[in-house]
């Protein structure tokens, strides 16, 4: 089967021409470089429910071996080739000028992490698993997360908000550390130079 994705009478993309018992993915391309495939780039017009432009909910329905990925997303650049940046993902949340409000928050990104059943996971649950392999010169840092200074009229407030009191949010403690041994720290760079947050063991 064959289906073809019109824009104004205009040919953008379709999807590979299929027959049954083909071994083959499904592709979805543009047809010329600087063009993108656009999915449910349009105004939204309801007043209640959620606006989803994209969904992709696969669900593994049998014991495997593998893993499982909502999506994987692999840009780059080809074996010598050249080029400017290189972006895993771009991501832009915005409220446009006006006088819009928000009832809620304004999230870059809202992950959700759940294993509400009885079984067990032998490794990490963890939100975020960050992999670096970098051979190459970096004249820059190497580092987890580069956070530009801010750019509106109001600035960054704090790295981090807990939703609940030292001691009480399990992510912290309301207990002084100070006097315990001093085990290593955490290297952070501001402008350029190398700074130390210091790390006290528990006990």
């Amino acid at each position: 089967m064959a289906f073809l994705v019109q824009n104004h009478g205009i040919r953008v993309s379709r999807f590979r021409r299929l027959k049954e018992g083909d071994n083959v993915n499904t592709q979805i391309n543009s047809h010329r470089d600087g063009k993108t495939v656009a999915i449910n780039s349009r105004d939204y017009t309801q007043a209640t429910g959620d606006s989803i432009g994209l969904q992709v909910t696969p669900n593994q329905t049998v014991t495997t071996t593998g893993e499982v990925f909502g999506a994987q997303l692999k840009p780059r650049l080809a074996s010598g080739i050249s080029g400017n940046t290189v972006n895993g993902l771009g991501i832009d949340a915005e409220v446009k000028s006006g006088a819009g409000n928000l009832s809620d928050d304004l999230r870059g990104l809202n992950v959700y992490l759940g294993a509400t059943g009885s079984g067990t996971i032998t490794g990490n649950a963890a939100i975020i698993r960050a992999r670096a392999e970098i051979a190459a010169t970096v004249t820059g840092q190497v580092c987890f997360a580069d956070i530009e200074n801010s750019e509106g009229a109001t600035g960054w407030e704090a790295f981090v908000n807990f939703s609940a009191a030292l001691g009480t949010h399990t992510m912290t403690t309301s207990t002084d550390k100070t006097g315990n041994a001093k085990s290593g720290t955490i290297k952070v760079v501001a402008d350029g130079t190398l700074y130390h947050i210091q790390l006290y063991a528990n006990a």
